[in-house]
């Protein structure tokens, strides 16, 4: 069974973080990530721009892959933290 999520559970703000690092400096990174399928993928490449689109987050690689941010398993070897932030509402 993976860690494929239907619905957009927002991911770590340390992580967030990190991907937007990663971005800036344009370098290649090792991704893996779970595809629509459920299937765990790696790829190496470089990740051009992180966005939100419809209340859910996702990164544009130099491929032209789009991964929903929930559905990275680690970046680099840095694993996704199972938690996510914690946002004061109100």
């Amino acid at each position: 069974m993976s860690d494929y999520k239907k619905k957009y559970e927002p991911i770590n703000c340390s992580f967030y973080d990190v991907l937007l690092e990663k971005a800036t400096f344009r370098k290649q990174v090792e991704i893996v990530y779970y595809t629509k399928d459920g299937e765990k993928e790696t790829c190496k490449d470089i990740i051009k721009d992180v966005y939100t689109k419809n209340g859910e987050e996702f990164m544009l690689l130099k491929s032209e892959t789009i991964v929903r941010l929930d559905h990275i398993y680690s970046v680099d070897g840095v694993l996704l933290p199972k938690t996510s932030c914690n946002i004061p509402k109100g």
